[in-house]
């Protein structure tokens, strides 16, 4: 039996993921995911030494678990957190000092592309939208009969939206302008959606609407940002009862990302994904698949 690893170093999360790898395709054997909250270490593009030792310890902690799983190969990736630090070297020099020896930076479009090769795994939808939330940055991917048309991320994720202002006027602006440089990026009903954001708003709105699958619609997510911004006790307690509580105080501001991106691309209905940039990176950069 091959097993992989792949340590995602992200701006809110960094996780492990230990994979069997067959004919048959990827198998989860192992997940673990902490919330280091690393764009909350970055001053001026700088990550402090705060930031550098908390990564450090994560991955130590993360490398002893593999070798007691005795995992065939590591990999790890670093997305937006380290994509613009003016001392990037050092944080790539902490991640290698720690032991992962084998790390990528992924760039905005990489770490899009990774998204949406994720995705594939578990949803089937030809034509389309894909929003990744992060904790520092959110990635988007128009994609026509499977296949990728244009991939951007913008440095907006629920971490930095919870340190400005609480609603989905900044993300618009944001994601506006961004639709300015990339007229490819179209309008559409669905949108497949990925990260802890959006399968929080999932988990939530079954909660309240008492379904469970796999979609949900702007208009349940527009229930639910309401709700809590009003603090009604029934989305309250949902959403209390079904994130984790590292998620639980930049809830609002990601999914004032999500409503921002719904009026701009005249979304209708989210299909959540179980996969993204671990699963997409994997595919795409280590087994070469995609």
């Amino acid at each position: 039996m091959h097993t992989t690893a792949i340590i995602d170093i992200g701006s809110n999360t960094i996780v492990l993921v230990i994979y069997q790898i067959d004919d048959t395709g990827l198998h989860q054997l192992y997940y673990q995911s902490i919330a280091a909250h690393l764009v909350a270490c970055i001053q001026d593009r700088k990550m402090s030494e705060e930031g550098l030792q908390k990564a450090q310890k994560i991955i130590r902690g993360y490398l002893e678990k593999c070798q007691e799983m005795h995992v065939g190969d590591i990999y790890g990736d670093v997305t937006e957190c380290g994509r613009n630090l003016v001392n990037q070297d050092a944080f790539l020099s902490a991640i290698k000092e720690a032991g992962l020896a084998n790390v990528r930076l992924l760039t905005g479009e990489e770490e899009a592309m990774c998204d949406f090769y994720g995705t594939t795994l578990d949803c089937q939808i030809p034509d389309g939208l894909m929003i990744d939330i992060g904790g520092g940055s959110t990635e988007f991917v128009s994609f026509q009969n499977r296949k990728i048309q244009d991939a951007v991320s913008i440095p907006l994720g629920c971490v930095r939206l919870s340190a400005m202002k609480p609603d989905p006027s900044v993300s618009k602006e944001a994601i506006e302008n961004m639709r300015l440089q990339h007229p490819s990026l179209s309008n559409s009903d669905m949108a497949i959606g990925v990260g802890g954001t959006i399968r929080a708003c999932r988990k939530t709105v079954e909660a309240v609407k008492g379904n469970q699958q796999a979609r949900f619609l702007t208009e349940d997510l527009l229930a639910l940002y309401t709700g809590l911004k009003q603090e009604d006790p029934a989305w309250c307690k949902a959403a209390k009862e079904n994130v984790t509580p590292d998620r639980l105080p930049v809830l609002v501001p990601g999914l004032g990302m999500l409503v921002a991106a719904s009026q701009s691309f005249g979304i209708r209905e989210f299909v959540s994904s179980e996969y993204g940039v671990r699963e997409g990176f994997l595919l795409h950069f280590v087994l070469k698949r995609l």
